[in-house]
């Protein structure tokens, strides 16, 4: 019997010292994430917009800068920050830092006209009246020149993000 007992008192105190390396652990890692800067990932709309190809067979994404609504940006998790920009924001966003789209083109999926297709942002240009992306595809499927409502998910980018060695 006592030494059921000196065995479960044991055991106690060794998942109580776990209990405190866990939580430990746990808020290392999350006072450590909390000091992060944001990785933001972007959602444009606009109620009219088309994918065209050229003579020379690159294809553009072209919106009508006066109908783009807004441009939305959130972070990714734990940091979860939203905030809204106008395109020419997200012009000089486009190659700030060391992890700017401009070095890695960003992943993208374009919906038009609930039609859903995959590309590579190449680049970024503004008018006065457009905002237009060179686009390439992004995996096997074909570009399909179309237009119509459009709506932009652009991935990731943390411009602070340390450049890679």
């Amino acid at each position: 019997m006592q030494v059921r007992i000196l065995a479960l008192v044991a055991l106690v105190f060794l998942a109580a010292g776990c209990g405190d390396f866990v939580s430990e652990t746990k808020n290392s890692a999350s006072s450590r994430t909390s000091q992060d800067k944001p990785s933001f990932l972007f959602v444009i709309t606009s109620n009219h917009g088309s994918i065209q190809k050229n003579a020379q067979g690159e294809f553009t994404l072209t919106l009508d800068h006066s109908d783009i609504q807004k441009v939305l940006a959130f972070s990714d998790r734990p940091l979860r920050v939203v905030k809204h920009m106008t395109g020419e924001e997200l012009r000089q966003f486009w190659s700030e830092g060391n992890n700017s789209f401009a070095k890695d083109h960003p992943n993208a999926t374009v919906v038009i006209n609930q039609h859903l297709q995959t590309v590579i942002i190449t680049s970024l240009n503004m008018t006065q009246k457009t905002m237009t992306f060179r686009v390439e595809k992004d995996g096997p499927q074909s570009l399909v020149p179309m237009s119509g409502p459009v709506q932009v998910f652009l991935d990731s980018s943390n411009p602070y993000a340390e450049a890679e060695a």
